[in-house]
């Protein structure tokens, strides 16, 4: 994924952004896993087998991330341009090689997708740790808890503000540092004329 999104000349925000994306689309498959694949421990039991020397060789073959969860690498640009197909909505129809396909015939069945389990929404993409922390950081005043009004922000417009508070707060700093300066220069001067005068 990073080498990918290196080579895209991604930023790290857009590397967060697009693993988190990544992750949210592969969630629904830890909610409703294939059939046909080995379970945890069966493929713990495959690799400790081998591992203690009580099998030769190793007889497994790596399962494939499904092609839905990386699209956004893929194809980054048309995850916050386009609104969602009709593939997307109903099914992607996906196909996976199973293992042990003789003797069970639902393990070739297509997957399709339930409409509750659409991908991340185009408008309400993954929020950045440090914009939600500065929504967070911000009091509400006594007069506007009971409001229940929302309006609907660009997330490039949250990110610009949370940006511009963090260059405001590293001006603050070093105006501090420098008035601490000014005060000790002043001081010292100060001492300098006052020896100054007692000679």
């Amino acid at each position: 994924m990073r080498q990918y999104c290196s080579e895209v000349a991604a930023s790290a925000l857009e590397v967060k952004n697009a693993i988190l994306a990544s992750t949210v689309s592969a969630s629904r498959y830890l909610e409703e896993p294939e059939r046909g694949y080995y379970e945890p421990h069966e493929v713990a039991e495959i690799f400790a087998n081998y591992f203690n020397g009580i099998t030769d060789t190793l007889n497994w073959e790596p399962q494939g991330i499904p092609d839905d969860v990386l699209d956004i690498f893929e194809n980054p640009g048309t995850q916050t341009q386009l609104p969602f197909t009709g593939d997307a909505l109903y099914g992607n129809d996906l196909k996976r090689k199973h293992f042990n396909d003789e003797g069970d015939g639902d393990a070739k069945r297509m997957r399709t997708l339930p409409l509750r389990d659409l991908p991340t929404d185009t408008n309400n993409p993954p929020m950045p740790i440090a914009v939600r922390q500065m929504l967070e950081s911000a009091s509400l005043g006594s007069g506007t808890r009971d409001r229940k009004a929302m309006i609907s922000v660009p997330l490039v417009t949250l990110e610009t503000i949370q940006e511009q508070i963090d260059e405001y707060k590293r001006q603050t700093a070093q105006a501090g540092e420098v008035e601490v300066e000014l005060k000790s220069y002043i001081s010292r001067l100060d001492k300098e004329l006052k020896d100054h005068r007692k000679t």
